[in-house]
């Protein structure tokens, strides 16, 4: 009786294996990607590499988004599969297995699909995990250790994790089981839906929500700005997706009904009222794609920018090789310091300049003053008038009261202004930014230049600045920079903080940072891709199999397979490209608020998402039109069988 129980679990899954097959499939891709990702955070190789603890925290966040993201999908499959199994379950009861008989058949299914998927699963993460772990270090560009590591803790972490949500599925599955009565059971499948009513108040709802969320995306100027209203701009949009799904689907296959020029044809007519009757369970499906398409164009486009742009990004941030820093130096001390630097490089090997930042409020033309609100202000950077001569080559004159003021931001500023309550004359409004200063990293609304005529002047106005130092193609000793950092904090006042930046630490920070983000990107995007496929791929199958019959009656009053075509292919493009259209609208409505999120990840005022963000886009649209001619197929030779 018991190999009866082993022979029924094994030719269900082979029989049903348009079903099993891909919900294996997926399962086993998971359990590899949930491996890879959750044994490359444990590497030990990671914590010798620059920059390693920062993807080690980025794996440690994306292990816990497949986890969750496991779980809804193992979910959302095995209801799909449990229903489409009904009638068959069904049958059992009716040849005279009981509910327990036919659940221990679910059971043994269950182990069958339990132990290949981990079996196959952890083979190929163990296999493809040191490919992981290879692209990640040229990416970071770093040594590779010899050796093979097999992180046990994370074998066992994930056998653990998915053998657990397998066998809540296959709980699931018994109560399901246990609560359905024979007949009912055999009865679902004819189970249609009734014709859907187009709630426009609801409609409404979800174009108000939409509404708002379109406006926050499309509103925020500033990069702190964007980081709280970037979550609740989600939600909403998230929220009246799905509402508008639901029921704005419904008006319009309810409008293209009405039109009575369109609808009475015969592709047409067939495409509509089958749309239309399963509506409810269509836009659902429909929504899911939709976002999901969202989720992974927002990721790619913007992880990969900031990966092609960490060259132009560490130029932008240190334009110098080497930065020595004193902050708040005293007027008094700064001849002490050069001649401290003057012990260790030539005046040729470096060059020096003072200046002192302020986040300032742009009240009108003749007014600027000092802001408590760093997001809500412009970075001003006073520099002197020789540091402004030596950078651009001029030689202007300056008194006392009078300044220059450069910006690019379009901002008028009168002949006479006063700057933080002291009065002077404008004598030159610049255009462009005085380059190669070194500028911090700023996430106000933008920077402005004022150059006043010496260290006297800008002493005056602050009491202390600070004192940059900037080394560029240095072939000396770099033990030197240490000894000027040592003996400025043994020398200056306690005021004073010194501090040594590089070109080189900066760049291997950032590469590390963005090869990071850029490397779970693409992880995550590839397993919401796989979850989209087959949520497309069941899609088709379920309505395929429900149409066959229906398609079949038919054909006996004259419909030909021709007819057939033209009507798959109408239905598809009534409806299966919604979820495209509207993941590109999110998008577009979405690039404002992206850019402004990446300014601040790249510390670039004026970051390049454009490119990518299309670029993104148009390989989507065309990966995108490629799965559904594939599964279009599979449903037309459902139906016509």
């Amino acid at each position: 009786m018991k190999s009866l129980y082993f022979t029924l679990a094994k030719d269900n899954i082979l029989k049903n294996k348009r079903i099993y097959f891909p919900y294996i499939f997926s399962i086993t891709f998971l359990v590899a990607v949930f491996y890879i990702i959750n044994s490359l955070s444990y590497n030990e190789s990671f914590f010798n590499t620059i920059g390693g603890q920062t993807i080690v925290q980025f794996l440690i966040f994306g292990s816990y988004v497949i986890m969750i993201f496991s779980f809804v999908f193992v979910f959302y499959s095995n209801s799909f599969m449990i229903k489409s199994r009904r009638k068959e379950l069904g049958l059992y009861n009716i040849l005279g297995l009981e509910k327990r008989h036919v659940i221990l058949v679910v059971f043994i299914e269950f182990i069958y699909i339990s132990i290949f998927s981990l079996i196959i699963g952890l083979c190929l993460g163990i296999f493809l995990e040191k490919l992981a772990f290879l692209v990640l270090l040229s990416m970071l560009d770093a040594d590779v250790p010899l050796g093979f590591d097999l992180s046990l803790k994370s074998l066992a972490l994930t056998a653990i994790l998915y053998f657990g949500l397998l066998f809540l599925a296959f709980i699931y599955n018994a109560f399901s089981i246990r609560h359905y009565t024979a007949v009912n059971l055999l009865k679902s499948e004819n189970v249609g839906e009734k014709e859907p009513k187009a709630r426009m108040l609801l409609a409404l709802v979800g174009f108000i929500l939409l509404g708002f969320g379109y406006g926050i995306a499309i509103s925020v100027k500033e990069p702190l700005s964007a980081i709280a209203l970037f979550f609740v701009a989600v939600i909403l949009v998230i929220i009246g997706t799905y509402m508008l799904f639901v029921v704005g689907v419904t008006a319009i296959l309810k409008l293209l009904k009405n039109n009575k020029p369109y609808y009475y044809k015969t592709t047409h007519f067939i495409s509509v009222s089958m749309l239309l009757y399963r509506m409810k369970k269509n836009a659902v499906g429909l929504a899911n794609i939709c976002i999901l398409s969202t989720m992974v164009l927002v990721m790619i486009s913007s992880t990969s920018a900031l990966w092609f742009y960490t060259r132009d990004i560490v130029n932008n941030l240190q334009p110098n090789d080497v930065n020595i820093t004193i902050n708040n130096v005293l007027l008094e001390e700064v001849e002490t310091a050069d001649t401290i630097v003057d012990q260790y490089l030539s005046k040729a090997d470096y060059f020096a300049y003072n200046e002192m930042e302020q986040p300032v409020e742009y009240i009108d033309s003749e007014n600027i003053a000092i802001s408590e609100y760093m997001a809500q202000s412009y970075l001003a950077h006073f520099i002197t008038l020789d540091t402004y001569n030596y950078f651009t080559g001029q030689n202007i004159n300056l008194n006392d009261n009078e300044i220059i003021i450069a910006n690019e931001l379009g901002l008028n500023f009168s002949e006479n202004i006063n700057i933080l309550g002291n009065n002077y004359d404008v004598v030159k409004n610049d255009n462009e930014y005085v380059e190669g200063l070194h500028l911090s990293p700023s996430i106000s609304e933008g920077e402005i230049q004022v150059v006043v005529k010496d260290d006297e002047v800008l002493n005056s106005i602050f009491g202390s600045f600070d004192r940059y130092y900037g080394i560029n193609e240095y072939d000396g000793d770099v033990e030197a920079f240490d000894n000027i950092v040592n003996e400025f904090i043994a020398t200056l006042s306690d005021s004073s903080i010194i501090s040594m930046s590089t070109k080189a630490e900066l760049n291997d920070l950032m590469v590390s940072l963005y090869a990071g983000l850029f490397f779970l990107g693409i992880f995550l995007s590839i397993v919401f891709i796989m979850a989209m496929i087959l949520i497309i791929y069941y899609k088709q199958i379920q309505e395929g199999s429900e149409d066959q019959k229906r398609f079949e009656i038919m054909k006996k009053v004259g419909l030909t397979n021709d007819d057939i075509k033209k009507t798959i292919k109408s239905q598809v493009w009534i409806v299966f490209f919604l979820p495209l259209i509207v993941a590109i609208v999110h998008m577009l409505f979405a690039y404002n608020i992206l850019n402004e999120l990446l300014t601040l990840a790249s510390m670039i005022g004026n970051f390049h998402y454009l490119p990518t963000f299309v670029i993104s886009i148009a390989i989507f649209i065309i990966f995108y039109a490629i799965i559904y001619k594939v599964t279009s197929k599979i449903y037309y030779r459902l139906v016509t069988i």
